[in-house]
């Protein structure tokens, strides 16, 4: 069989790095190449048969170790949103925490008003006590000096 009229496939299509310089497997260095274009011999002299087939092995590779990748960044992802839902739910315990100590001092501080008010008016009553004892006191010291 004549190798150079055999038709390629569509899986002889490949994505191969457009910058040699760039050793990551960033998808910006990589471009289509559709079947049958390019160099038709591997590197090395090999066969066209089987330089497609490798250059296939190759991007597949490549595109295993992208795939890689993406699953150590999302599984770091992961562990991120865990920790910020950690650290929410330990926030949220120590507002409520925070919120029943603040409600507990206000009831304290009412409490307190209260019995500050109520002293108050104690005093008050105590005074007004004394008042009237003393004018009892000045009354009868009159009564005894009008009758004698």
């Amino acid at each position: 069989a004549n190798e150079g009229s055999k038709n390629p496939s569509s899986s002889d299509a490949v994505f191969v790095k457009t910058d040699s310089n760039n050793s990551t497997n960033d998808p910006a260095s990589m471009s289509y190449q559709p079947p049958g274009s390019g160099n038709n011999a591997a590197p090395g002299g090999a066969p066209a048969a089987q330089a497609p087939q490798s250059r296939m092995q190759v991007a597949m590779q490549q595109q295993d170790n992208m795939i890689d990748e993406l699953a150590v960044g999302m599984g770091r992802l992961k562990d991120q949103t865990q920790m910020i839902g950690d650290e929410t739910n330990l926030h949220n315990r120590l507002l409520n925490d925070m919120e029943t100590n603040l409600d507990s001092a206000h009831a304290s501080l009412d409490a307190e008003t209260r019995r500050a008010a109520q002293l108050r008016e104690d005093q008050s009553v105590w005074r007004l006590q004394l008042t009237v004892a003393g004018l009892f006191v000045l009354f009868i010291l009159l009564v005894l000096m009008g009758l004698s």
